[in-house]
């Protein structure tokens, strides 16, 4: 049993202290898996008011990640330029399980560009569960599409145009 929890927890040191990592072309394609039930869940804003998501025409790109994870923060501003990029097309979601409150002294820090939301790790969908941050998943009517973990640098051209076609392939 100790010798699983150190595994596990050098794999979450390892994700997390790295730098960014792959470029978009080595995204790991997902199987479409169902997730509705994220659109179930009660995310907080920063100053603690419910939203819920709601399906939509567009693409979602959700991102987990925490205030205390070095590859997470070093890859949000690559977040914050794709979706200047893509504008309108994709909703985005940066989620962290901690507390509004924590979330909003670090966003305070940061100058954020996208909104920032907590939620309850109890209403995650199995399926969007990872053990490594950060953890990026772009789904679409509740499939998940591709799914990414570790640090990235968001906002290549490659990626611009990855979305595009995903974007394009469900509206076949």
């Amino acid at each position: 049993m100790l010798r699983g929890t150190i595994i596990v927890v050098l794999v979450i040191i390892t994700a997390c202290t790295s730098g960014p990592g792959e470029q978009p072309g080595r995204l790991e394609k997902s199987k479409e898996e169902s997730v509705d039930s994220f659109y179930e869940m009660s995310l907080k804003t920063i100053h603690g008011k419910k939203v819920q998501v709601t399906k939509s025409d567009k693409l979602i790109f959700v991102n987990f990640w925490a205030t205390w994870c070095r590859p997470c923060i070093e890859e949000m501003p690559s977040i914050f330029r794709l979706r200047d990029k893509v504008g309108d097309k994709v909703d985005f979601f940066l989620l962290s399980y901690e507390e509004p409150e924590r979330i909003n002294t670090f966003e305070m820090k940061l100058n954020t560009k996208l909104p920032l939301y907590s939620y309850d790790e109890r209403e995650l969908p199995e399926r969007l569960q990872s053990a490594v941050l950060p953890y990026t998943v772009v789904m679409y009517q509740g499939k998940v599409l591709f799914e990414k973990t570790g640090s990235t640098v968001w906002d290549s051209e490659s990626m611009v145009k990855y979305l595009g076609e995903l974007k394009s392939k469900t509206n076949e």
